[in-house]
Parts: structure tokens; C-alpha cells; sequence
């Protein structure tokens, strides 16, 4: 399987992480089920984490997927 890994700041909880996936780069969905559970580290004192997420393996049935990751803001 692969992972995806990507740096989340710690100190803005406004700020929203989702992974997304399609087959077809124009409908985006949750990724969900396509991925087990995130884990995350980072230095003591730092805003900034790394998250870490692996692929599910027997979920992914050899079509071909894009993943993105987006982040948003919610709001005020």
C-alpha cells in the first residue's frame, strides 16, 4: 500500500483537513474507507504536525484514483 503524509498546523482550529478522492478529477469525494487511521508527530512547543495516513489494503479494487487533500477554513 502507499501513505500519504502531509504537515497540519496545530494552532488554528478554524482550519479544516480533508482528503478527497476521484476517478475523474472533476467529482471529489471523501476519501473515508480508503484510508486506515491518521497518526501524527511533531517537536514539542511546534504548530506544525505531521499526519500520516496509510492506505486500507483489500478497499482499493485496482481502478485508478486521484487523492487531494483540502483545506478550508470554517466559519467565524
Amino acid at each position: 500500500g502507499w501513505w500519504l503524509r502531509y504537515p497540519r498546523r496545530s494552532d488554528d482550529p478554524d482550519l479544516t483537513y480533508e482528503v478527497q478522492i476521484s476517478e475523474d478529477l472533476v467529482s471529489w469525494e471523501p476519501a473515508g474507507v480508503f484510508f486506515g487511521p491518521e497518526s501524527s508527530s511533531g517537536a514539542d512547543g511546534s504548530v506544525w504536525r505531521t499526519v500520516l495516513l496509510r492506505e486500507r489494503t483489500g478497499v482499493v479494487d485496482g481502478a485508478s484514483r486521484y487523492v487531494r487533500l483540502r483545506i478550508g477554513r470554517t466559519a467565524p
